[in-house]
C-alpha cells in the first residue's frame, strides 16, 4: 500500500495502513502538533531501522545530534524505545532507556 502526502510543504507523510513499519510517520510529534521535516522523517526511519538491529553506535550518534526524534512516533504510535524491544536485547533497550 502505498502512504499519501501530508499538508503541502511539510515532507509528512500519512500511513496507509497499520503496518508499523519503521518509519512510518505520525501526524505530529509527540504532543506537539508541529509536522517533522523530510530529513528528520529520514533521519527517523533510520533511528528506528537502528533500534531493531540494536546497533548502538548509530543510535547514541541520533541521541547526541538529534534527541527530539527520540520523541517522534510512527503511524502506529511506535517510538525508538518501542523499536529497541523490538531487537530482543534486554541491555540494548536498558541503554536506549538511558537515553530517554
Amino acid at each position: 500500500s502505498s502512504a499519501a502526502k501530508g499538508s503541502e510543504g511539510t515532507g509528512v507523510q500519512w500511513g496507509a495502513g497499520l503496518t508499523g513499519e519503521p518509519g512510518m510517520l505520525a501526524p505530529q510529534t509527540g504532543h506537539d502538533l508541529t509536522p517533522i521535516n523530510r530529513e528528520d522523517a529520514a533521519r527517523l526511519r533510520d533511528l528506528h531501522v537502528n533500534c531493531t538491529e540494536a546497533n548502538l553506535r548509530e543510535v547514541k550518534k541520533y541521541a547526541v545530534h538529534y534527541p527530539h526524534l527520540f520523541q517522534v512516533a510512527d503511524i502506529v504510535g511506535n517510538t525508538a524505545l518501542h523499536y529497541a524491544s523490538m531487537s530482543r536485547r534486554s541491555d540494548f533497550v536498558e541503554e536506549v532507556l538511558n537515553i530517554y
